[in-house]
């Protein structure tokens, strides 16, 4: 199924476009959609001090997207996912932001955070199980 992706590029700001245009299918871009960006920045014939500037800002905001990639969740935020992760995770807002965790780049801390959760509830379950075989 072709997309008209020239259509949404025409919409987009230019930096938005940049970082379409510098980035790879890793970042989740197809590539007739780099390609359609890369058009689309040159029908908009962009000052070459505008384009330096603007590149220099995608490529900040790149490394800086790459370096949240690994960021680890912190020891506290372990705990407390491992603690109340069970119960957290099944309310809407909590899916939201772990969501909008996600988008933002910190796959990392996403990727603990429900580790951390899945066992915090294997944990409860384990105890629950006991509890009911010891005092029943």
């Amino acid at each position: 199924m072709a997309r008209d992706f020239g259509a949404a590029m025409a919409r987009m700001q230019v930096e938005d476009l940049f970082r379409i245009a510098n980035s790879g299918e890793a970042d989740g871009f197809e590539p007739e959609a780099m390609a359609a960006a890369r058009a689309e920045l040159a029908l908009r014939n962009i000052a070459e001090s505008d384009r330096h500037r603007i590149e220099a800002e995608v490529a900040v905001d790149q490394a800086e997207r790459a370096g949240r990639a690994s960021e680890p969740l912190s020891n506290r935020a372990w705990i407390l996912s491992l603690l109340l992760g069970p119960f957290v995770i099944l309310s809407t807002p909590v899916l939201v932001a772990l969501i909008a965790l996600g988008v933002a780049g910190y796959r990392r801390k996403l990727w603990e955070f429900y580790m951390a959760a899945i066992w915090g509830l294997i944990v409860y379950l384990i105890l629950g199980w006991s509890a009911l075989f010891l005092f029943h």
